[in-house]
């Protein structure tokens, strides 16, 4: 779903309007990934990985998620004001 539809994660990002709990836990996971500390320490480098994989694939997953869900609202709202008449 993320490679899928990149521009609805990117909306989803740049929305003042969006959910702040997914962006934060990017925010968190980038660090994560970032930063010499690990949960698991780094003497035995493929376990050591593991730990950031898993940090970033769930912040990845939670934020796709939560981006398609935005990107319905998104389309449910264009179509409703699409189909409203315009009062003039």
């Amino acid at each position: 779903m993320l490679l899928r539809r990149p521009g609805a994660i990117w909306r989803f990002l740049k929305d003042p309007n969006a959910a702040k709990g997914p962006k934060l836990f990017l925010l968190f996971a980038i660090g994560y990934v970032l930063m010499p500390l690990d949960l698991i320490p780094d003497m035995a480098p493929i376990i050591t990985w593991l730990d950031d994989f898993g940090v970033a694939a769930m912040a990845l997953s939670w934020v796709s998620k939560k981006a398609a869900q935005h990107e319905e609202q998104r389309v449910n709202l264009l179509t409703e004001q699409a189909s409203e008449p315009s009062q003039v």
